[in-house]
């Protein structure tokens, strides 16, 4: 990505979460022609394809079937807009979107947004240095994750594990490895890929770990990846990180992994205990 280049997905393959949710990304130079940073903006679509109106549909088994797959492309390239490719991308394909004078306003707006971020960084950069903005957004992150340290040192030593099921049988399991300040997160024993669309992704794992991490934190931190960067996390292939083919009919579907499979996550990730100890009987009434 150069300087005026945004890039468009939604493609829950490449870090989206499901199709409604569209990002845009871009980077920031300064009137120097030096990186400052990258922008993102995420915002949920009220409709984008599918087979229902909505982009919601509960019966889905294949990506496609969800809606529009926008696979990672640009927006804008070299400061030019790509306008009539996107209005192409939202009238074709098998289920094109029902509202793209509306999506394509939506675009508009998530566009507008990191134009102003552009302007609010380049404007620190100006006042403050360059050098100087990008050293503090290095100590937010180190920050974030010195204090994730401190608390996980305080914790109890040793494996703690879980597991939950879906209502379908489909199991979520999870271990907490702690060792001095860092911790392991292993999700072996999970369930294989849903045939339906309970499909999650790492994108989603690891929203569910930073938020189960901040938790354990109770305090206001800044969110950033400096949070994980004391974790690190095995994720077998399976209902939490299927593999996502180049054509979006073999893609599972994943839009009950985003709403539904991330709820039941965050579940199991909250009630690990040690296998080792017994679980109390229940007394007799």
């Amino acid at each position: 990505l150069g300087p005026g280049d945004v890039a468009i997905t939604n493609h829950p393959g490449y870090g989206g979460s499901h199709l409604p949710d569209v990002t845009l990304i871009a980077p920031v130079y300064d009137e120097d022609g030096h990186l400052l940073g990258y922008l993102a903006n995420r915002a949920h679509h009220a409709e984008i394809g599918g087979k229902r109106p909505g982009s919601m549909p509960p019966d889905a088994s294949r990506l496609v079937e969800e809606g529009v797959v926008i696979a990672p492309q640009y927006l804008l390239k070299g400061g030019q807009a790509r306008w009539q490719a996107m209005r192409e991308l939202f009238t074709q394909g098998p289920f094109p979107s029902r509202s793209v004078e509306e999506n394509l306003a939506d675009l508009r707006a998530a566009l507008a947004s990191i134009k102003a971020g552009e302007a609010t960084l380049r404007a620190l950069s100006h006042q403050h240095g360059r050098k100087k903005v990008r050293t503090y957004m290095q100590e937010l992150k180190a920050y974030a994750a010195l204090r994730v340290r401190e608390q996980l040192a305080k914790r109890a030593k040793g494996s703690f594990s879980a597991e939950e099921k879906l209502d379908d049988g489909s199991a979520l399991a999870v271990s907490w490895s702690f060792e001095k300040d860092e911790v392991r997160v292993d999700f072996s024993g999970t369930a294989d890929v849903h045939p339906f669309n309970f499909n999650a992704n790492l994108a989603i794992v690891n929203s569910a770990v930073l938020y189960v991490l901040r938790l354990f934190l109770d305090e206001d931190l800044p969110l950033n990846e400096g949070l994980m960067m004391p974790v690190s996390m095995i994720l077998p292939p399976g209902i939490l990180n299927p593999p996502f083919e180049e054509d979006p009919a073999l893609c599972p579907a994943v839009v009950g992994g985003n709403v539904e499979t991330s709820q039941r996550l965050i579940n199991v990730l909250l009630k690990p205990q040690n296998p080792k100890t017994p679980k109390p009987q229940n007394p007799k009434l």
